[in-house]
């Protein structure tokens, strides 16, 4: 994978993340862990 590819990859798992916490305001550990490849 290309770095570009890499940061644009990183970056939508973060998102995707923050996304689940507005959803959920008491995350669990666990919520990493069903974040999709």
């Amino acid at each position: 994978m290309t770095r570009e590819l890499q940061d644009a990859h990183i970056f939508s798992r973060i998102r995707f993340l923050g996304m689940e916490l507005k959803h959920h305001p008491h995350p669990e550990p666990l919520h990493v862990s069903r974040i999709p490849p």
